[in-house]
């Protein structure tokens, strides 16, 4: 943190003075959103939209407190108070920074939220009443002590904090992290700075409040997926065959230190007298359930996922996989999600999807349950050449099938509606001149290529990646998840080109532009078992050479306007950045 808190950190003393202009103007949020990170230097616009998701509130269905006022103190482009807000909670937010306070003004104006601001001087004492929230949160903020957010609680307190001892820390990146270096981390044991779990602990029991439950955010509170149970029940940290195959890890766990290292923690306490229900996740569980919820079922899992769910997953006698929606745009999708699981069991009943217990209503939350499949997802078997060429053969041979368009000739109409529109919906979003000359010219090379062929068209899921793709340990697939994003009549290819080259994203660590060059490279490029997959399914639909090279080549086009389509706001230069065109 810096030491002028009154800045908009982590962004610099102007950089929110346009759109601020621009709110005060009644200019639309999400635009102006935009327009502000693509004003920004990479680094700020990245550690900018990680603290702006609202999911960094999916420890939400921990809590024990229905609906009612909370006090959120920290930083105010979090979005953590947003997800409050948009899941009924009337908010006030507290901050020491003004800009960051009318940027959450305005953000509270444009997604219509139930949010006030109010603004601090530093002071150690709140200018509030004893007990006059129902929830009190404080995330990484530390000129507010225990004593104080516990005398303004008659319900819940939590605290978000880091850890003394991590070893290691987000670097404000989505998804990359720096693991401490040993004479950093030697001084840390020594300095005095920050606080130990214990510490932290210790500090909320003194404050007088009650019924302690420490959780880890792993792997950072700036940028986490897992929520995990530091204390003898709740969700756990799931450990695929990569995490046992790690023996340093494991004996970390086996000797009990995942605590006491872990980056950061969400400690949730109450005051003594305060009025407490069952774990808001027991109590989305058992609604799902319906009559059946008198069984014992328990919450294994809970995930902050990338796209702003909390994703609750149960065990039991009917194991479920709850969603959470904590934006706006989420709803829509997992809306649209739903749709296609009753559509897919009526056009191509043999596909192993999960069955929908719909969309549900309970006390104010919005939320979607499912059947919760068995086995793991296939980002847990990456790098596992054997399992790897299983499951792309089973998704080969079942996205093959998926027909939705006998083979027809592929017309000006089509090409405009498959190809073109969606140039324009990227091109609106770039930013770089030649990133928009490269999408103009792969829209000519498409309709050069494509308009007269004759091809099928089929149901796409549209993003289909290893977490959306369950498997047995064998790595057989189970079953297709997420299918929020599904286009009934697409381009063919896309799919598998989608999964084959994000898998090998995610196993080399390489950019998505860097994986898919593997198309074009015939020495180092493609693998025998993923060019095998590619060629089957070709064959298959009987594709024609020119089709599938074409579909190749637009595959950055097909990935960004898949993005412009599901996310709440659009990334600056994507494309760009991650395929260098």
């Amino acid at each position: 943190m810096p030491a002028d808190l009154h800045s908009p950190w982590p962004l610099e003393a102007d950089d929110l003075k346009q759109f601020l202009a621009s709110a005060a103007e009644g200019a639309d949020f999400r635009e102006s959103l935009e327009e502000l990170l693509c004003s920004l230097p990479l680094q700020r616009a990245e550690h900018l939209m990680l603290l702006l998701r609202h999911s960094r509130a999916a420890w939400l269905p921990l809590l024990r407190t229905r609906r009612g006022r909370a006090l959120f103190i920290g930083n105010a482009f979090s979005g953590a108070g947003a997800g409050l807000a948009l899941l009924g909670w009337e908010v006030v937010l507290r901050d020491e920074s003004s800009s960051r306070l009318a940027f959450a003004d305005a953000r509270a104006r444009g997604l219509k939220l139930p949010m006030q601001t109010e603004l601090s001087d530093g002071e150690r004492r709140l200018p509030h009443p004893d007990e006059s929230f129902d929830l009190v949160v404080s995330e990484r903020a530390v000129s507010v002590s225990a004593a104080e957010l516990a005398r303004v609680s008659r319900g819940e307190v939590v605290l978000v904090a880091d850890n003394r001892y991590a070893y290691k820390r987000s670097t404000g990146v989505h998804g990359e992290f720096e693991v401490r270096r040993p004479g950093e981390y030697l001084k840390s044991l020594f300095s005095g700075e920050g606080k130990s779990l214990a510490e932290h602990s210790a500090e909320l029991q003194r404050a007088g409040l009650v019924g302690l439950r420490p959780h880890a955010l792993y792997p950072d509170s700036r940028d986490f997926t897992f929520c995990v149970s530091l204390g003898d029940s709740g969700p756990s940290l799931p450990l695929g065959p990569k995490e046992r195959s790690n023996r340093l890890k494991m004996l970390a766990k086996g000797l009990g230190l995942f605590p006491h290292l872990t980056p950061s923690y969400a400690l949730i306490a109450h005051k003594p007298r305060a009025r407490l229900e069952r774990p808001l996740s027991e109590l989305l569980i058992t609604e799902a359930l319906g009559a059946g919820g008198s069984a014992a079922h328990e919450l294994e899992h809970l995930v902050n996922t990338r796209a702003s769910n909390a994703l609750l997953l149960s065990e039991g006698a009917r194991p479920l996989a709850l969603h959470v929606p904590m934006e706006s745009y989420q709803k829509r999708h997992m809306k649209r999600h739903l749709a296609a699981l009753s559509e897919l069991r009526d056009e191509f009943p043999w596909l192993p999807v999960p069955r929908s217990c719909g969309a549900i209503m309970m006390d104010g939350i919005w939320y979607t349950a499912e059947e919760r499949l068995e086995g793991l997802t296939a980002g847990q078997i990456c790098g596992d050449p054997r399992r790897v060429e299983r499951m792309l053969r089973d998704v080969s041979l079942h996205l093959s099938k998926m027909t939705t368009r006998p083979a027809t000739t592929f017309t000006e109409r089509d090409c405009e509606r498959l190809v073109g529109e969606r140039v324009r919906r990227v091109v609106e979003k770039a930013k770089e001149t030649s990133t928009i000359a490269a999408l103009r010219e792969m829209e000519w090379r498409a309709r050069e290529a494509l308009v007269g062929e004759v091809f099928p068209l089929v149901r796409s899921h549209g993003d289909l990646r290893s977490k959306h793709v369950q498997v047995d340990t064998q790595g057989g697939v189970l079953g297709y998840l997420d299918w929020g994003s599904t286009v009934e009549q697409d381009l063919p290819m896309f799919d598998l080109l989608h999964l084959i080259i994000h898998e090998r994203k995610q196993e080399s660590g390489v950019t998505p532009g860097e994986a898919w060059r593997l198309l074009e490279d015939s020495d180092g490029g493609l693998r025998p078992h993923e060019r095998a997959a590619l060629d089957s399914y070709a064959s298959a639909l009987e594709l024609p050479a020119r089709v599938v090279t074409a579909v190749e080549r637009i595959y950055p086009l097909l990935v960004a306007d898949v993005a412009e389509r599901s996310w709440d706001y659009s990334r600056p230069d994507w494309v760009h950045r991650f395929f260098g065109i």
